[in-house]
């Protein structure tokens, strides 16, 4: 599938996924979560680097999703061992 790229930006980040043999879209998430989650922790040290001031986190408009996002990806491996039943082993 062509993606199309609206800014520099986003065509270098294009670019790296297809040389890394990863296709964007919105499997990427269910697919790849170290990738994306090491890309927002990239882009949230990126920006306490560059603004020095770690209320970068919670005073954006996107800083919220953002936030949510990470905190779900971050319980989801706790979630599944909670609900597994007592008696399987661990995967």
């Amino acid at each position: 599938m062509i993606k199309i790229a609206f800014n520099p930006t986003t065509a270098i980040l294009l670019g790296g996924m297809v040389i890394w043999g990863l296709e964007p879209g919105p499997r990427l998430l269910v697919e790849q979560k170290e990738f994306v989650c090491g890309q927002i922790a990239s882009m949230r040290q990126s920006l306490l680097i560059n603004h020095r001031s770690p209320m970068i986190c919670f005073d954006r408009p996107i800083a919220g999703p953002i936030m949510a996002l990470a905190i779900v990806l971050f319980l989801l491996p706790f979630y599944q061992l909670i609900r597994r039943p007592q008696n399987t082993p661990l995967k």
